[in-house]
């Protein structure tokens, strides 16, 4: 299996899969509910005690599929798996632990599964998947090359309004996602498309992960609220 179908333990969509990520409250970036097209929950993001770290669950948020990282000192972040290694002898990777998890013999192994690489000047993103080192010199895996670029579409008419995006593969103008917003006075949420043969879980958390940079960016002194 190719590193984009192992990631979650998860396969390629067998048809196009039309979801919506409903915030479950307006103000909170990296809490949603993720619904299917017959109105079925069937993943769930939570907010972690660090600004821009959130992490995609089960549906109850009882149990952790992945966990995404800000890098310190970067305008990225990292995708982490809980215990499935992306390669053959790869060794866990303490930097997506919270302090109070490092010496916890209950906390489960993280391996690096994808980098994301934002681009300010061209509100663009590019994802690396972790690959094996040929050096061996990092044992925890290095960004590889792209594999698939996200962009912003159409045109932003209000200083506060959403912005929408698409994915596509390097060099490669077809989409394979896209996601919006429907949001009413009362509920926010993204709607979004995933064509077939590409992984679900994975475009969730790119679409979470979108929303969550480009709203701190128009609060940057308060991204502890919208963070």
């Amino acid at each position: 299996l190719s590193s984009d179908q192992r990631l979650f333990e998860s396969v390629p969509t067998d048809k196009k899969r039309e979801i919506t990520l409903k915030k479950v409250d307006i103000i909170n970036n990296r809490k949603y509910d993720i619904i299917n097209e017959d109105g079925c929950a069937i993943f769930a993001t939570k907010e972690l005690d660090h600004i821009q770290w959130f992490e995609l669950c089960n549906v109850d948020r009882t149990q952790s599929i992945a966990r995404i990282v800000k890098e310190i000192g970067y305008h990225s972040w990292i995708v982490y798996t809980y215990k499935r290694p992306m390669f053959e002898n790869q060794i866990e990777c303490e930097d997506g632990y919270m302090r109070e998890e490092i010496d916890n013999p209950k906390t489960p192994s993280l391996f690096r599964a994808y980098r994301i690489k934002w681009n300010l000047t061209r509100n663009a993103a590019t994802l690396h998947p972790f690959v094996r080192d040929d050096t061996f010199r990092e044992a925890r895996g290095i960004p590889g090359e792209s594999i698939l670029r996200i962009c912003k579409i159409g045109k932003k008419w209000l200083p506060f309004s959403k912005e929408n995006y698409a994915t596509y593969e390097p060099n490669n103008a077809e989409t394979i996602s896209h996601w919006h917003w429907d949001n009413t006075l009362k509920s926010h949420a993204m709607k979004s498309t995933v064509s077939k043969g590409h992984n679900l879980t994975l475009h969730i958390i790119l679409a979470v992960l979108v929303n969550v940079v480009k709203e701190t960016e128009k609060f940057p002194y308060l991204g502890i609220l919208v963070g």
